[in-house]
């Protein structure tokens, strides 16, 4: 094959590959345009970040196609209908890799009629290739979940079929259920995912939604009932958001050696990542292995310099280590970056009780109490000083 045919092909590939990301969420909006009643946003070339895009709109479609096409990460289609049956939802989730699927068949059969090792056949063969590629990828059920704009992860074609599958007697409770977990009523979410537990053969994401619930409810004592089942039936599919789970409920269980294992984990899974090394260096504050735990922070604040939990976690390292004007220091720049974190109120509750300063460590032990009574330790500091203040 002559050389510019190689380099041909090559530069087909990586056009096609972008190509087939556009062929695949068209396939996923008319699907959605047939079987939803709302707008149909439509995002080309990333998991739904607006920013950095051509926007346009044609009646119900909206879309976003992402500038840089090198920059190119995927796509994605949410329709936002509110009158989605199950049938709707298999037939969109569907018809993505199908779209693509038929592309890529008919691409081939054109192979056999075009002339052999010409531009045309190593354009079909391309176009072909890219689509079945992009079929199987897509169609086979992954355990890695896609990382969205918005922080949330969502599955890939085949894993959301499977999932469908599964909750197809349940559809309408879990429906309901999601959308009392996104608007962050986490109680009620729970509970109606409960109901759907006996009926769903395969529930690893019912127990995860459960847990995730009852975590963000603050409910660690409901959580920890779920994360104990779910750990007895399904502890060989743990993913990095399970260890999370189990670190959080570890941590407020005050098996601190257990939530430390349970971070490590995560961080094996997740490395360098900010929010995970400041959780590490919690937990090692809490075991009051101070050294290392400032090592971890460290490495947190240098990855995000904003992140206050980071740094006020720091400057309580610091002030149990003796060094209070340095932790002090940090304290003042976490409240400054976050005056509504209870944890930087709680920690100047200890700086000034080091100080012998009882009634002002009150103050701010009562202030962090107001902004979170969750707080973890907050009332147990909260008698020592007022203890004190009795004597």
């Amino acid at each position: 094959m002559p050389r510019e045919y190689i380099y041909t092909l090559l530069f087909a590939l990586l056009a096609f590959r972008m190509l087939v990301i556009v062929f695949h969420e068209l396939g996923h909006a008319v699907a959605s345009l047939f079987h939803s009643d709302g707008k149909v946003s439509v995002y080309i070339g990333s998991y739904g970040n607006p920013k950095k895009s051509f926007q346009f709109q044609i009646k119900r479609l909206e879309f976003f196609v992402k500038y840089n096409l090198f920059a190119w990460k995927g796509g994605l289609c949410i329709p936002h209908g509110k009158k989605v049956t199950w049938k709707d939802r298999m037939y969109i989730s569907l018809f993505g890799p199908l779209t693509t699927l038929t592309i890529g068949i008919i691409s081939g059969i054109l192979l056999f009629v075009v002339e052999k090792f010409s531009l045309p056949s190593i354009l079909l063969f391309a176009l072909a290739f890219s689509c079945i590629l992009d079929f199987l990828f897509n169609i086979i059920p992954r355990r890695t979940q896609i990382k969205l704009h918005d922080g949330t992860f969502a599955n890939n074609d085949g894993k959301q079929l499977v999932h469908l599958w599964n909750i197809r007697k349940v559809y309408e409770t879990y429906n309901k259920a999601s959308n009392h977990y996104v608007a962050k009523e986490y109680i009620k979410a729970a509970e109606l995912f409960e109901k759907c537990i006996d009926d769903v053969s395969e529930n690893k994401e019912i127990y995860r939604f459960i847990i995730s619930a009852y975590i963000q409810a603050k409910n660690y004592q409901k959580a920890s009932v779920f994360q104990e089942k779910y750990t007895e039936n399904y502890d060989m599919y743990f993913n990095e958001h399970d260890f999370v789970a189990v670190g959080i409920i570890e941590i407020y269980k005050r098996n601190y050696a257990k939530a430390l294992e349970a971070f490590e984990e995560v961080n094996d899974l997740l490395p360098n990542n900010y929010l995970i090394l400041n959780n590490l260096g919690y937990i090692l504050g809490l075991l009051k292995r101070y050294d290392e735990a400032i090592d971890y922070l460290d490495e947190s604040v240098l990855l995000d310099e904003s992140f206050s939990y980071a740094i006020d976690n720091r400057g309580y390292c610091k002030i149990m280590l003796g060094k209070l004007e340095e932790g002090y220091a940090d304290l003042q720049t976490a409240l400054e970056l976050d005056d509504q974190n209870s944890y930087v109120y709680f920690y100047l509750g200890i700086y000034y009780f080091k100080k012998n300063a009882y009634q002002k460590a009150l103050e701010y032990y009562q202030k962090a109490f107001e902004l979170d009574p969750e707080t973890h330790r907050i009332q147990e500091y909260m008698d020592e000083v007022l203890e004190k203040l009795q004597h």
